[in-house]
């Protein structure tokens, strides 16, 4: 078990375990397309932050990052061996090399299938892809 403060936390450390609490149960794509909003959101900064901890960690992105979200302590105490952490690991590491090809169009929003469209994010859009059950969105400001 690792449950360590949040400033010890890499950026790949902390990019690896937001997509293991939102993406664990995707195939690769999926976690694919989420590292890319976290990297489209990056790109993008504003609000969001200019990094990849600051996006990552934003209040209310990435929920399981709340501390009231039934994920928060499997999040912090995921161990570093564990299979689908390595994964989601190594995909943060490809994406924050920039060598991962945008395969959401740029999107910087996504839900799972499982919850309708977001009211916070204004009038419903269509998805401008879909993996798995997520639903990604460039057409979200």
């Amino acid at each position: 078990m690792v449950d360590r403060p949040l400033d010890d936390m890499s950026e790949l450390e902390v990019m690896g375990r937001t997509l293991w609490v939102e993406v664990r149960g995707e195939l690769i794509a999926g976690k694919i397309g989420v590292a890319n909003v976290i990297m489209n959101r990056v790109a993008r900064g504003g609000w969001w932050g200019d990094t990849i901890k600051k996006v990552c960690l934003f209040p209310f992105a990435f929920s399981g990052w709340n501390k009231n979200d039934v994920n928060y302590e499997a999040l912090r105490k995921v161990a570093p061996n564990e299979h689908s952490l390595i994964i989601c690991r190594t995909v943060a590491e490809i994406a924050a090399m920039g060598a991962l090809k945008d395969t959401v169009e740029e999107s910087c929003h996504y839900h799972d299938n499982s919850i309708g469209f977001p009211a916070s994010w204004g009038p419903p859009k269509e998805p401008v892809k879909i993996i798995g059950r997520l639903k990604f969105y460039n057409n979200v400001r």
